[in-house]
């Protein structure tokens, strides 16, 4: 009879992505070595979390490691995330109307565009960092479709504010003056849009009650019942991977 070998254990076998926040993983990615003596997991830029694992090491073995360690894997994403997005290259991901969006480098002829999500725009061919020019024009969509949106919802409930403005605010999401100037982080761009909505909404809110009073969350509850869960999402999204920081001092 023939004898028949040991099968040998997939090299790269797949292993289950880390669930993060509000739908959006980790991925997870094994590497098997046969003079690894021990699982070790690292978080590479663009690839996630790599899993060096003995040679025999099971599958699952490997995903109980990663889930032990979900905590400081999810520390170390943001931060790589997070450095990558000081500059704006080709592949890196943004949050754009809460959804993590690429950004693209097109050619088309002699000239070179960047985009990300619904923003195109021409960009310097020489240069890797398409910030400099994409992010402009990502704030004037951001203005453009914020101001939009105040508008409809301030006719919706019959109400008029005064002055308004979409700027880059250190720590706010939005604010609204005694004179009913109303103000806007442009970054809300990143926010799923009915927690733009809700922004919204609370500062037209202070048109009626200039104040965070009972009958203030009485009458944004009326306006936008499940206000709550965008509050909850407010205050974690600067964890999340995409997010840009606020405005520094």
């Amino acid at each position: 009879m023939k004898r028949t070998g040991r099968r040998e254990p997939d090299s790269r076998p797949a292993l289950t992505a880390l669930a993060y926040s509000d739908g959006l993983t980790i991925p997870v990615v094994g590497r098997r070595h046969r003079r690894a003596r021990r699982l070790i997991v690292r978080v590479k830029s663009g690839q996630g979390a790599v899993v060096t694992m003995p040679w025999r090491s099971s599958i699952k073995a490997a995903n109980e490691f990663v889930n032990r360690h979900r905590d400081w894997i999810c520390s170390q994403w943001v931060a790589t995330n997070h450095a990558r997005l000081t500059i704006w290259r080709e592949g890196a991901e943004l949050l754009v109307h809460g959804q993590l969006t690429r950004i693209e480098r097109i050619s088309a002829g002699p000239s070179v565009y960047g985009r990300i999500g619904p923003v195109m725009c021409r960009v310097d061919g020489r240069d890797d960092d398409l910030k400099p020019r994409l992010e402009p024009a990502l704030r004037m969509y951001a203005r453009s479709w914020l101001m939009g949106r105040l508008r409809q919802h301030a006719d919706r409930h019959g109400l008029k504010p005064g002055a308004v403005t979409v700027r880059n605010q250190r720590s706010r999401w939005g604010s609204c003056s005694s004179a009913g100037t109303i103000s806007l982080n442009w970054r809300l761009i990143q926010a799923p849009e009915a927690t733009a909505d809700y922004v919204i909404l609370h500062e037209l809110t202070h048109l009626d009650h200039l104040d965070h009073s009972p009958a203030f969350w009485h009458a944004l509850e009326g306006r936008c019942p499940d206000y709550r869960d965008h509050e909850q999402w407010l205050k974690s999204c600067e964890s999340l991977p995409g997010m840009l920081p606020h405005a520094q001092p």
